[in-house]
């Protein structure tokens, strides 16, 4: 059974995920002010109880409400990205975009651009 505690951080950490799908531990960190322990805790909890997806990546883990489809999850990481979001950004302002124009417009180098339109 849960207190009255845990009840209200989980119901936080829930809307959070719920009002930003994808995320990150360090993120819900920040906001909800609760201890590593803490959080850790009720975010395993969420998932276990299917109330929450996990998708995790060598570099990261996001946390996104069960309704979102893999396909949106991978759209919305991508969108978390800042790189990744102005590439789409110049793709839709410019009719014809090269990898080069890419590189000189963001100042990101070939392999950075080409990872990200991989995605």
């Amino acid at each position: 059974m849960l207190n009255l505690e845990e009840t209200k951080n989980r119901k936080m950490i829930l809307t959070l995920i719920n009002e930003m799908p994808g995320i990150r531990y360090i993120e819900l960190k920040r906001i909800t002010g609760l201890a590593y322990g803490t959080l850790t805790y009720h975010l395993s909890r969420l998932e276990h109880e299917g109330k929450i997806k996990v998708i995790r990546t060598y570099k990261k883990s996001r946390y996104y409400p069960v309704y979102i489809s893999e396909l949106e999850a991978k759209i919305l990481d991508c969108l978390r990205s800042t790189t990744c979001k102005n590439i789409l950004l110049i793709m839709v302002e410019h009719r014809y975009v090269t990898l080069h124009m890419l590189m000189s417009i963001l100042k990101k180098g070939k392999s950075t651009i080409r990872y990200h339109i991989g995605r």
